[in-house]
């Protein structure tokens, strides 16, 4: 009996991310117009139009500028570009590139999210180049804005990442119980457990920095997703309940994805309302007052109300349709002539693709 591969249902997709540091050292050439200070009790010193003071060399006379490397990052905001100069894959012809790669103060490439999205922009090319294509532009990429010291880290940590990304691979061909076999219980066990692996081999490759910037919100959104299930699996507890457990595990979330989580939340309650009043409503002036009674704008009412004549009109028209189809099938014997039959009938009773679609589902739900 054929076995299923595991399926982790991360918040998030994709295995690929980077981390890079690297120091750039930035030479800026003295200004000819090099002003005077004279200040009374202190040494006359020289400084260039931004500020920076020079030094004068006993031997040569020459003014040099004096300064470090921090001063030149505080000065110079070093990142990758925002397009591509030359798209090597028609998938990415004509897009932005997807995050970002730039410098700290300290001149160390700075961990966010926006590396693993720059990461997995040039990954997403993999359908039409092959990985090694798309990992040489990326780094192209990386030399041209950050120089060669950028992209010779950005190799070397390419090296742990994809080692992750190899054994997590590895890890989710390992095979499950066949579909017919599962139960929740078991399909919540091997998450957890696979989930589990996966953050042991993210800290085995990547350093403890890195995992928490390209999957602390990932890994955060797994553990609720978790919490969540089991609560809603938990027979001793009353619906009323299971939603406020749900919700303090929500309101333990990182901001950024419980203010998302809350919106989807609200959005799904409000669906659920407005699909309600469709669905009970007798007619349209009772749909009007149910929806007269939600707190949503004139332009919202407005579209809810035309989707209900459309789906009325639409009911009416299948309604004609399907007592033409019976009778007409009733008549032939082959599987062809019965698509020939149906086709030409939605042909002549719904005008747009879309309706004729609506139609077909109907028709498989008998």
């Amino acid at each position: 009996m054929p076995q299923q591969k595991r399926n982790l249902f991360l918040y998030g997709a994709g295995l690929i991310g980077v981390v890079v540091s690297l120091i750039v050292v930035v030479f800026l050439q003295p200004d000819p117009n090099v002003e005077l200070e004279n200040t009374p009790g202190k040494e006359l010193v020289p400084s260039n139009s931004l500020g920076v003071p020079l030094e004068t060399s006993s031997q040569t006379g020459l003014q040099t500028a004096a300064l470090t490397i921090d001063d030149a990052v505080q000065r110079q905001v070093l990142e990758t570009p925002k397009t591509l100069a030359n798209y090597f894959s028609p998938n990415l012809e004509g897009t932005d590139i997807d995050g970002r790669v730039r410098l700290g103060p300290d001149g160390n490439i700075v961990l966010d999210l926006a590396v693993k999205d720059f990461i997995d922009y040039f990954l997403s090319a993999s359908d039409d180049v092959t990985p090694e294509v798309a990992i040489n532009e990326m780094l192209n990429v990386v030399e041209a804005s950050l120089g060669p010291a950028g992209k010779a880290q950005m190799m070397e940590l390419l090296d742990s990442y994809l080692a992750y990304r190899e054994q997590a691979m590895e890890l989710m061909a390992q095979p499950m119980l066949p579909s017919d076999q599962q139960t929740r219980e078991y399909q919540i066990q091997m998450m957890e457990s696979t989930l589990d692996e996966m953050r042991q081999l993210r800290r085995a490759n990547m350093t403890d920095e890195a995992v928490e910037a390209f999957f602390g919100l990932e890994e955060a959104y797994e553990d609720y997703s978790l919490r969540a299930m089991k609560v809603q699996m938990d027979d001793t507890l009353s619906q009323e309940q299971k939603a406020k457990m749900v919700a303090y595990h929500r309101s333990q979330l990182p901001p950024i994805i419980r203010r998302t989580e809350e919106r989807m939340v609200e959005d799904q309650k409000r669906h659920r309302e407005r699909y309600e009043a469709i669905s009970t409503a007798k007619d349209e002036q009772e749909l009007a007052q149910k929806l007269s009674e939600q707190d949503i704008s004139v332009e919202q009412k407005r579209e809810i109300l035309d989707d209900y004549r459309y789906q009325q009109e639409f009911d009416a028209r299948y309604k004609v349709y399907a007592q033409e189809r019976r009778r007409q099938l009733a008549s032939v014997s082959t599987e062809e002539q019965k698509d020939a039959i149906t086709d030409s009938l939605l042909e002549k009773h719904f005008s747009n693709e879309a309706d004729q679609t609506q139609a077909r589902l109907r028709d498989l739900r008998g």
